[in-house]
């Protein structure tokens, strides 16, 4: 569950483009992951939750989602939702993909 205190949500819902916003909500969520409030294998909230909770638009959850897939935290799987992967997986995949041959 995302919680979230006054001045978090007052930081995310002050006047910043949508880039920031998505950049904002994607911190937000890799810090849950960090702290293991979202712990690996966990699903991630719904993209209508993660909306709600922080004021944002879904453009704006889905852009932060895409980033944090990209880097590596959390994985989506089409059918099933979105989850968080196991720590120091992508660390692992990324350092194969570029050791010289």
């Amino acid at each position: 569950m995302i919680h979230l205190c006054m001045s978090e949500m007052s930081m995310l819902t002050s006047g910043v483009d949508r880039a920031r916003f998505s950049d904002q909500v994607a911190l937000k969520l890799r810090l849950l992951i960090e702290r293991d409030e979202l712990r690996p294998g966990e699903q991630l909230p719904s993209k209508r939750h993660i909306c709600d909770r922080l004021g944002v638009r879904r453009t704006v959850v889905r852009e932060a989602i895409c980033a944090l897939e990209q880097s590596g935290l959390i994985s989506i799987e089409p059918g099933r939702g979105t989850f968080v992967v196991l720590p120091g997986l992508h660390t692992i995949v990324d350092s194969l993909a570029h050791t010289p041959e």
